[in-house]
């Protein structure tokens, strides 16, 4: 279980859920999730559920301010650091992608 993260979307407000997640994955393994867009019938309504189950699970405000945005960037880090770095681990190939994109998107403004 220690490469696995889950997150915070429940079937409504969920409190001890999330409390339970929090304890059995370590609070560095949650992150803040909806199931959005699966809420189409009223938009925005997983998004206010997940919060409020995150604000009511009664834990410290570190680890929500993990599980709103800290422990997603540590895993998008350990994901490019496993890879070589954004250009997969060849050399320059952040910097060439970059120049790819840039390319790409001038072509695109200038017809």
């Amino acid at each position: 279980m220690r490469k696995f993260y889950c997150d915070t979307a429940t079937f409504g407000v969920a409190p001890l859920n999330i409390r339970q997640a929090l304890e059995f994955f370590e609070p560095g393994r949650v992150l803040f999730g909806t199931d959005t867009p699966m809420d189409m019938a009223a938009p925005g309504s997983f998004i206010k559920a997940s919060k409020t189950g995150v604000l009511k699970s009664e834990v410290s405000p570190e680890i929500i301010k993990k599980v709103w945005s800290e422990n997603f960037w540590t895993m998008m880090q350990k994901r490019v650091e496993s890879k070589g770095g954004i250009g997969g681990g060849k050399a320059g190939g952040g910097k060439k992608r970059k120049e790819r994109a840039d390319s790409e998107e001038a072509s695109l403004s200038h017809p």
